[in-house]
């Protein structure tokens, strides 16, 4: 593609520094995206972090997204508000997901009152079951079963070996790795001290449009009800939704963490990696966690939170300043004890 063309799409500018001598920004065709110490004439990379500006200066890249220009850089540089988001938009114009087969297999099962739109792709070994709905486009891999009366949109990827149980409904556009279990039975159990009774978990699982999961995903059926996943939500692998959890749009959840029974989260969630939700707990819009941090009680207020139970961000970061605070003053306190036992004794 014409980088010309690109910056067009972008809606970025140009700038050519006083120093470049490269080939005019008409002859330049950009072919992929490549880090700024790996690319060449033909690629283009971006450059966001003040600690790679060495990296930067020595790229042979054909254009850099940055944020603003740099005179003292001599290679081409294409402004972007915001060159992580350019970056993103180029690499989806370079990089489509592509699979190996086409069309629906003669040795996959597909009940005979189930519905599969005639343009949908079905692998071997897949398994679809009685009263199952498969949208237009939709692409469903090797040893994936789909269970009675699931609704799975268009144009929506299931990767091998994940599992919708029955009931569930995925929307379009979606897409889920392998391994991912989507509508198991919720941890419902009611304990009398000699048998832990078992709570029937009759509800369902909703997967809104434009929602990506990794692997090994676990989003539990709910006991009465549903499950919600809010639309352009992404999951990391290995992360578990318990039954009856409702998470909002376009939240973003990191790899292990743990969403306990009920729980209610807004939009626009965020959290870094095994962060631990308790059961019943709300937690309204635009709620950031960080590393390992265990939320107990309500989160009405938006902002960064961290820490066990969780707090404001600032706030935690004073709490750990002051318990490193804390050898030096026990030993202040011990020579303190000392002086006080010496007075004592010259009495």
């Amino acid at each position: 593609m014409k980088l010309k063309e690109l910056v067009n799409q972008l809606e970025g500018s140009i700038y050519t520094p006083p120093g470049y001598n490269g080939k005019n920004v008409d002859n330049i065709d950009i072919k992929k995206v490549s880090p700024l110490d790996k690319a060449g004439p033909n690629d283009i990379s971006f450059y966001v972090n003040p600690k790679m500006k060495e990296l930067f200066q020595k790229t042979k890249a054909g254009a850099v997204l940055v944020s603003k220009a740099n005179e003292d850089v001599n290679c081409l540089q294409i402004v972007h508000k915001s060159p992580k988001v350019g970056m993103a938009k180029i690499s989806n114009i370079f990089y489509k997901l592509t699979h190996s087969y086409e069309g629906i297999s003669e040795i996959a099962f597909i009940h005979q009152k189930s519905k599969v739109h005639s343009s949908a792709t079905i692998y071997a070994y897949a398994y679809i079951s009685e009263g199952a709905e498969i949208g237009e486009g939709t692409v469903i891999y090797p040893n994936v079963y789909i269970g009675k009366n699931v609704t799975i949109g268009a144009n929506t990827v299931l990767f091998p070996n994940v599992v919708v149980m029955d009931g569930c409904n995925i929307g379009k556009d979606c897409l889920i790795h392998p391994g991912t279990v989507i509508g198991a039975d919720g941890f419902g159990f009611t304990p009398t001290g000699t048998e832990n009774i078992k709570v029937p978990q009759t509800g369902h699982v909703v997967i809104e449009d434009n929602v990506e999961m990794g692997a090994l995903c676990t989003i539990d059926r709910a006991a009465f009800d549903k499950t919600l996943i809010g639309r352009e939500s992404k999951l990391d692998s290995q992360v578990h939704v318990a039954h009856n959890v409702e998470i909002g749009e376009l939240s973003l959840l990191a790899g292990q963490t743990g969403i306990a029974g009920s729980a209610k989260i807004g939009k626009n969630f965020m959290c870094s990696g095994q962060i631990a939700v308790g059961p019943g707990i709300e937690i309204g819009d635009n709620v950031a966690l960080g590393p390992r941090t265990g939320v107990i009680k309500p989160i009405t207020e938006k902002g960064e939170y961290m820490g066990l139970p969780a707090v404001k961000k600032m706030d935690w970061i004073k709490e750990v300043r002051g318990l490193q605070k804390i050898p030096e003053l026990m030993k202040r306190l011990r020579e303190l004890e000392k002086q006080v036992q010496e007075l004592d004794s010259s009495r």
